[in-house]
């Protein structure tokens, strides 16, 4: 994992760098129509669902997919639309055709979130994380009355990045959407059963989606 190892440490200078802005860029601005402003928190909860049904015409075999995700986050406004916080993110995947599969990745890290303009009303927002992330694949297949397939599981480094618009509903209730974007490095072991084989691999895994939430501003630390 030595790629990952380096990428961590670029992602530190680079937080650091841009924690260091952030510093310098809100003493000389005066954001007075914001309501992102240094001192407040914020926290919020957003995410992702879909499931979808198929049947054949020539079986009744039904075939499902289902996938679902979900965004925690909060944090402090250490300058004018410049927030430091936490995130912690949940993403599964079930399918049950021929080929079933259950797949699950856990992100948690360090956030950091600038909002674009000192409108009152919203505002365009860019995110990034950098932070640990977890993952595992299962894949069955029936065959001729034995289950076939394999496990991968493991961990490491991750980037999570978002970009997207929050809309003020009231003047502590936020809605929001956004793009994620997030890109892993895991070491992982592959179990392949019934033979009970272990192999080990280093995997790059990259995934986007749309999500959509609510986020609260609040006076003192709330969650």
């Amino acid at each position: 994992m030595h790629g990952g190892l380096s990428l961590f440490k670029w992602g530190i200078i680079f937080l650091t760098y841009f924690l260091s802005f952030a510093e310098v860029h809100s003493q000389n601005e005066d954001s007075v129509g914001t309501p992102f402003i240094k001192g407040k928190w914020i926290s919020g909860l957003s995410g992702t669902i879909s499931s979808g049904t198929a049947i054949s015409d020539t079986t009744t075999q039904r075939a499902f997919n289902n996938n679902y995700g979900m965004n925690l986050s909060t944090g402090k406004f250490i300058a004018n639309r410049w927030m430091l916080g936490l995130i912690f993110n949940s993403s599964r995947q079930n399918s049950n055709d021929i080929i079933k599969r259950n797949l699950e990745q856990l992100f948690i890290g360090p956030l950091v979130s600038y909002y674009f303009s000192d409108n009152e009303t919203g505002s365009l927002f860019v995110s990034l994380s950098p932070g640990y992330t977890s993952f595992q694949d299962e894949i069955s297949l029936v065959r001729n009355g034995l289950v076939q397939g394999e496990k991968v599981k493991g961990d490491g480094f991750g980037l999570y990045f978002r970009f997207g618009y929050t809309y003020v509903i009231h003047h502590r209730i936020l809605l929001e959407f956004g793009l994620n974007v997030s890109n892993s490095w895991v070491g992982a072991e592959r179990l392949s059963f019934p033979a009970n084989s272990r192999t080990y691999n280093n995997l790059q895994i990259g995934t986007l989606s749309f999500s959509f939430g609510f986020n609260v501003l609040l006076d003192d630390f709330f969650f």
